[in-house]
């Protein structure tokens, strides 16, 4: 289709470009004293193509308004990639109102109003439900860390999009403690480790006997039990349920695999150590799925509930100003999002049956070592697995990932109540016009303008006729006087059988045309020299030329006498 366009806009800009430099050809031959009647075929030849174009612009010099009919004619020839270049073809994405089914993400607002009572919070994980219980462990234990766990979204095409939402989640937050662990010699024979600057990391080591067997240790802790110089970190999560340390002692040569293989601590081996907030807290995110893949980008979150005046109630005095207490959780924890949309729910709770439970699941779960000799290990379940991952601090945020997936989940169904209406995108295609592409050919619809304005102008300022391309006009309106006659006559008929050798004898005749009359006047550039003949021979050979032979530029009134005088007459051939 753009070839299409392409073709026919030249055609549009070459037929007017073309005609007007033949005019163009009728105004040149007004001049004093005539132009040589040669000029008129490269007049007619330019607009035929670029070599024509080329050719008068070399006679003119580029000094005549033919000229800008010439340059026109050259660019349009080059124009036809400009053209195809203006448009492209892209697909682009577009928002389908129409499609069904819809996109559909999910928000949690509270969980675990129904969850059971315990007798005691330690114990407290028994009553969880078993979707919860499960979601934590998978977390902790997903096959490939580098993918977190994902809400609960449909999304039809692959392609879509939410206004942002609020939702209550549970996050992590980990700080680097590795400075604080030294590798210690015992006697000069065994490595153990201590934390000199941290007793909380030296109450680990001490409970598990810290030593060179031992690789890996793992152990949780209540935020509100801790000295404040523990969880400076961290004073802004209000809602933290557990405070897990672990130290992993990393093999002393970095290619060895700590999934299959384990090495004694030793003078060379890497230490590293995190202590890991896990709270709860309600965040706005703006999800999308782009080619199938969902991701999620948190626009703000809110740590601290809106009734924090329980933490000033009973003389509470170190951490536990900062931190809720198991033991003295208020009924609900209450978080508020600003700024959400007003169709948006901005209210978010965390009731006690929700927080204590999943509380003492994770106490259960993160606790333990890895230590091994002579290659047998003993350890239990998760911190081996916990050590044989490549991230122990991506396991645990991965955890809490799958919590707030499962909270959002609504036990294994979507809650009518709690589903986000999304906007399906598809795929279309579009025809992008890059209007830079543009520009040459915008130059030749002006130039084209402005050359068709000047034609008209000088046509009539010239008062010349509007002969235009016609070669009829030379048959009408010629005159040749006696010079141009023997001229003519001089030329050999095999040169005025071929259109170059038309050409050449043109070469010897100059053209005027008087502004008004309409004539065109031929005459000889030079008096041409002519040998010594018989003036009856001359006449004679005048009018036996006949019909075939006799010039268009023959005067018609005495070409008609000659022929009324001389029927039948005889053809005469000029003698050396």
């Amino acid at each position: 289709m753009v070839s299409i366009v392409s073709t026919v806009f030249r055609s549009c800009i070459l037929f007017p470009v073309a005609t007007c430099i033949s005019q163009f050809g009728w105004i040149w031959m007004m001049k004093p004293g005539g132009r040589s009647l040669q000029d008129l075929p490269s007049y007619n030849s330019a607009g035929g193509g670029p070599v024509g174009s080329l050719n008068l612009l070399w006679r003119l010099r580029f000094w005549h308004y033919a000229s800008i009919g010439a340059a026109i004619t050259l660019i349009a020839f080059a124009s036809g990639p400009f053209i195809q270049q203006s448009v492209t073809y892209e697909l682009r994405s577009v928002i389908d109102h129409a499609f069904s089914p819809s996109a559909n993400a999910v928000a949690a607002y509270s969980w675990g109003e129904g969850t059971l009572g315990w007798s005691y919070p330690q114990y407290a994980f028994q009553q969880l439900p078993y979707n919860m219980t499960a979601a934590i462990l998978a977390g902790l234990f997903a096959p490939d860390q580098s993918s977190p766990p994902q809400p609960l979204s449909n999304c039809p095409t692959g392609n879509c999009t939410w206004e942002s939402f609020g939702t209550l989640g549970v996050n992590s937050k980990c700080v680097d403690i590795s400075s604080r662990v030294e590798k210690r010699m015992d006697n000069n024979t065994e490595y153990y480790l201590e934390a000199p600057g941290d007793p909380l990391l030296q109450k680990t080591f001490d409970r598990a006997g810290s030593d060179m067997y031992r690789i890996f240790y793992l152990t949780s802790n209540i935020p509100a039990d801790v000295n404040m110089s523990y969880v400076e970190p961290f004073l802004n999560l209000t809602a933290a349920m557990i405070l897990v340390d672990w130290v992993k002692v990393w093999p002393s040569d970095p290619s060895v695999d700590t999934s299959t293989t384990y090495q004694l601590l030793g003078q060379n081996s890497r230490i590293e150590a995190r202590r890991c907030a896990v709270y709860f807290s309600a965040k706005e995110v703006l999800p999308r799925v782009e080619n199938g893949v969902y991701s999620e980008e948190v626009l703000q979150e809110i740590t601290q509930p809106n009734n924090l005046q329980f933490l000033n109630e009973g003389g509470k005095i170190g951490a536990r100003k900062y931190f809720v207490y198991i033991h003295d959780f208020p009924d609900t924890l209450v978080f508020q999002l600003p700024g959400l949309p007003p169709n948006r729910r901005n209210n978010f709770t965390v009731p006690v049956t929700a927080f204590i439970p999943i509380y003492s699941q994770m106490m259960h779960d993160l606790q333990g070592q890895v230590s091994f000799g002579t290659r047998d290990i003993s350890n239990t379940t998760t911190p081996l697995l916990l050590y044989k991952a490549n991230s122990v601090r991506q396991s645990i945020q991965n955890m809490a990932d799958s919590i707030t997936n499962e909270m959002r989940r609504n036990e294994s169904s979507i809650n009518p109540e709690h589903t986000v209406q999304g906007h399906v995108w598809i795929q279309q295609q579009f025809v992008v016009v890059r209007w830079a592409w543009l520009a040459l050919p915008a130059t030749m619809l002006v130039l084209t303008s402005l050359f068709l304005a000047a034609t008209i102008v000088e046509t009539r300022r010239k008062d010349v006729g509007v002969w235009l391309s016609s070669l009829l006009a030379l048959f009408f309106n010629a005159r040749l006087d006696s010079s141009g006659k023997d001229v003519l006559f001089n030329a050999s008929s095999k040169s005025l059988n071929t259109a170059d050798g038309m050409v050449q004898v043109a070469a010897g005749l100059k053209a005027s045309i008087v502004k008004g009359s309409r004539m065109i006047h031929v005459v000889a550039k030079e008096p041409v020299k002519t040998k010594d003949e018989d003036f009856e021979m001359r006449s004679l050979r005048r009018l036996s030329l006949g019909p075939i032979e006799t010039s268009m530029f023959e005067d018609r009134a005495g070409f008609a006498d000659d022929l009324g005088r001389t029927p039948g007459a005889t053809v005469m051939h000029r003698k050396a």
